[in-house]
């Protein structure tokens, strides 16, 4: 979005200083002014989301890496005897004893 507004912006100012029969140099001028204002923008608004969002997700990664090794541990419970089984199985099928 904001690379949006800036792309109108520097529309915009290209052509008031078309209408106005300046010269090259301060349509560049003035574009340079532009891009620098989104750009402060933009940073702006990053720092803002990322102060925001960083305690969120800081405080769920420790809750999410519980939940996680939780559920390893209860599909290691599960899997673990029938994968043995099997295992012992196929060894007593491919091995003579």
């Amino acid at each position: 979005m904001p690379i949006i507004i800036g792309v109108l912006i520097l529309i915009s100012t290209l052509t008031a200083n078309a209408q106005n029969k300046s010269t090259t140099e301060t349509i560049l001028k003035t574009t340079a002014k532009t891009a620098v204002i989104v750009v402060e923008q933009t940073a702006k608004t990053t720092y803002k989301m990322v102060k925001f969002t960083a305690p969120i997700a800081l405080k769920s990664t420790g809750k999410t890496t519980v939940f996680g090794f939780q559920v390893t541990k209860f599909l290691f419970k599960k899997t673990f005897p029938v994968s043995r089984k099997l295992l012992v199985t196929y060894l007593k099928a491919k091995l003579p004893l």
